[in-house]
């Protein structure tokens, strides 16, 4: 089910307690049957008049926020992913960090898209080269320098080109996050430290200031904090908004126990930090939900954590499971953006 906010008639500051259920097949619609789902619901008029406006808002092509002029059909997504399809074998989630990005490009948005470069990833077949007017910078990860190494490649049938992030120390290896004997990486919270900053870092050389920033998967999951605490007054990064997308892709291993002390070296403060006592899946997913704006879901997510989700009262988009998800996820970004421009 799809989740809007509605803005209390009281109060426009804040969101109601409760939320407004929409049909599945459209995450906003304006005809008399959500008229009459709204006058079910026993909202008042009020309510209803604003939800109305919102939508109103959305449909405009349009609109102020802050000092920006936004134009709903020409923002700036910042993808950051776990895996591509064709860099990895195709797959739900590989499919998904492909099709999404590429058709929020083909609706005359401006993106850009990263992942791990991992050693799996034939850099030859796929023609990858290294920027190095990017490349150079080091990630500080325990007292220890580790070189980032930027390289690119392009998906020429459809314009599209895809950043990697690579480290001789963290991403060489053949395997993502297991090795050969099916153990799990013991650093494998180093790597989604060195992910996060190296993509942030890359971001910031770039000089390019996107209006949505969408982190899919737990290998991005710590993006949202460092954006809203380290990287809190940059101005690159200070009017955007974060969506975080739960994957499939949990598993029963825990991090290593001074995940929470590499993180403190970063900067991150200690009050940010409540769950990396004994940090596993769960915990760095609960993590990213407290530092986005909105949130989506995938289907076969546990009960704890969706419970997690619906408590913390940000918006939640639920992933369809159709391939009709392109126009959702737009209308979501623009709907954030929107509800940016009205408390701006």
């Amino acid at each position: 089910m799809t989740f809007i906010p509605l803005f209390c008639a009281q109060d426009k500051s804040r969101t109601c307690t409760g939320v407004l259920p929409l049909p599945p097949q459209s995450s906003v619609s304006t005809n008399s049957t959500t008229w009459a789902r709204l006058r079910r619901q026993k909202y008042t008029f009020f309510d209803m008049v604003i939800h109305f406006k919102k939508i109103f808002l959305f449909r405009k092509k349009s609109y102020l926020c802050g000092s920006k002029n936004y134009t709903m059909a020409k923002k700036k997504v910042l993808f950051i992913t776990p895996e591509i399809f064709p860099y990895f074998p195709e797959s739900y989630i590989s499919s998904i960090c492909r099709f999404l990005p590429q058709g929020i490009q083909e609706r005359e948005n401006e993106i850009r898209t990263f992942m791990p470069k991992f050693g799996c990833v034939n850099e030859h077949r796929h023609m990858l080269h290294e920027v190095i007017r990017l490349s150079g910078q080091n990630i500080i990860i325990e007292d220890t320098d580790h070189p980032l190494i930027i390289k690119v490649a392009s998906l020429q049938n459809v314009r599209m080109q895809i950043y990697f992030i690579d480290s001789e120390d963290y991403f060489k290896r053949k395997t993502p996050y297991y090795d050969a004997e099916g153990e799990f990486y013991p650093d494998n919270d180093s790597r989604a430290i060195f992910y996060a900053k190296g993509v942030i870092e890359t971001v910031r050389k770039l000089g390019w200031e996107p209006d949505i920033i969408h982190c899919l998967g737990w290998i991005s999951a710590l993006v949202p904090m460092f954006v809203k605490t380290v990287y809190k007054d940059d101005p690159l990064l200070q009017g955007c908004k974060i969506v975080y997308t739960v994957m499939p892709d949990s598993f029963p291993e825990k991090f290593s126990t001074n995940f929470g002390k590499k993180l403190r070296q970063t900067n991150i403060p200690r009050e940010c930090l409540k769950h990396f006592r004994n940090p596993g899946y769960d915990q760095i997913v609960q993590t990213a939900v407290d530092f986005s704006d909105a949130v989506s879901v995938t289907s076969d997510l546990k009960k704890r954590l969706m419970t997690y989700i619906e408590q913390s009262g940000k918006p939640v988009l639920e992933h369809p499971d159709d391939d009709n998800y392109v126009d959702l996820y737009d209308e979501f970004y623009d709907e954030l953006l929107a509800e940016s421009s009205d408390n701006a």
